[in-house]
């Protein structure tokens, strides 16, 4: 199986920051990685990285220390750090790109991120990632004094996830939204459409979560003795056809959250290729071919129905209807979150929407 991150495989005797396309990733050594090899802190930091591929990449001189020093695979990291992964960025297709945006002022720009489009450059996903849309495109400059040139996301979203997504447009507002973020003074609300109908109708699902063991796909998190305490508050707004439409208000932020406490809960995402119960061999199968179509009937969407319906601070509140992609699946649990929006007073249009582009389109900005 390749894994997903990996991008393009170069011959191990040519650097990957030689090719004219190359990209620089920077890796900021956490204090508890101090110490650790160089190639178990790459397997780190890119989870579906195999450590033969993280000595390979090493060894081929593509990981750095400031001022172009090499590591070897054995070289120790050094806390807080900042190390330079050079990358081959994948041949994209050209795309069609739409962005709602829910709302803007000279503070903020917040978009309903559509599925599929990845947050931040990887290996896999660089050209039609939001941030290089972004930068590429160039988005309208604030007035305020201390803008940005590019909007900067304060939080993240998983690749397939779709729904709100805040982005600062200056520096005073990114320091106050990821200070608001790392303190959990944010109330996240998610819609998820699981399959299986739920016995329960509201529930507070408790699990302890951390990386799994002894399984091919590294990246999977469920309840373990060590875990880091995670909490999900879940709500049922609708069951029909063996499905169950979820609202989820985690009050911690962990990886995977809503998808290890569902699936634990035997209610599994739909079309989710990793938490379906028993069946991380579909993760497997799609980073090694994609989506097929015997894939795709397994998992009966393309993407796991996961999105972020409502994110509210003390002063703010955003939120973004549910998809046309998951509202096709089941027209009756749209008309459920369209419903539990109205209750809470959120808008069931964007304000507007950032201009449709082709990403091959785009000239460079900055």
């Amino acid at each position: 199986m390749h894994d997903e991150e990996d991008g393009e495989d170069a011959p191990a005797d040519v650097r990957a920051r030689d090719n004219p396309r190359a990209v620089a990733m920077k890796l900021t050594v956490d204090p508890h990685l101090a110490g650790s090899r160089a190639d178990l802190f790459l397997c780190h930091k890119i989870k579906r990285l195999s450590r033969t591929r993280a000595q390979a990449i090493i060894q081929q001189g593509d990981l750095e220390r400031p001022g172009a020093v090499l590591l070897r695979p054995a070289s120790r990291v050094v806390a807080l750090e900042t190390l330079t992964l050079w990358r081959i960025p994948p041949d994209e297709d050209p795309e069609e790109v739409t962005l709602p945006v829910l709302f803007e002022d000279a503070q903020l720009v917040v978009f309903d991120k559509p599925p599929t489009m990845a947050v931040h450059p990887s290996a896999r996903y660089y050209a039609t990632t939001l941030t290089q849309l972004l930068r590429r495109r160039g988005y309208p400059d604030s007035d305020a004094v201390d803008a940005v040139r590019v909007p900067r996301p304060a939080h993240r979203l998983d690749r397939e996830t779709s729904g709100v997504l805040v982005c600062c447009r200056t520096q005073s507002a990114e320091r106050l939204w990821k200070n608001r973020f790392l303190k959990s003074r944010i109330e996240k609300t998610y819609f998820a459409l699981c399959e299986g109908t739920a016995e329960f109708d509201r529930i507070t699902l408790d699990a302890p979560l951390g990386f799994l063991r002894n399984l091919p796909v590294r990246i999977k998190v469920g309840r373990t003795p060590d875990g880091l305490p995670a909490v999900t508050d879940v709500e049922v707004v609708w069951r029909g056809n063996g499905r169950t439409l979820c609202v989820c208000r985690p009050r911690t932020g962990r990886t995977h959250q809503i998808r290890a406490h569902l699936s634990e809960a035997g209610l599994p995402l739909v079309g989710d290729k990793l938490y379906g119960v028993g069946k991380e061999h579909w993760f497997a199968a799609y980073a090694d071919g994609g989506m097929t179509p015997e894939l795709l009937e397994q998992l009966a969407h393309h993407r796991h129905a996961l999105h972020a319906a409502v994110l509210a601070a003390e002063d703010a509140r955003f939120g973004a209807r549910w998809p046309d992609d998951l509202r096709a699946l089941e027209p009756d649990a749209g008309d459920a979150a369209d419903a539990v929006l109205r209750a809470v007073g959120v808008p069931l249009e964007p304000v507007r929407v950032w201009r449709t582009v082709k990403a091959a389109e785009i000239p460079d900005v900055l």
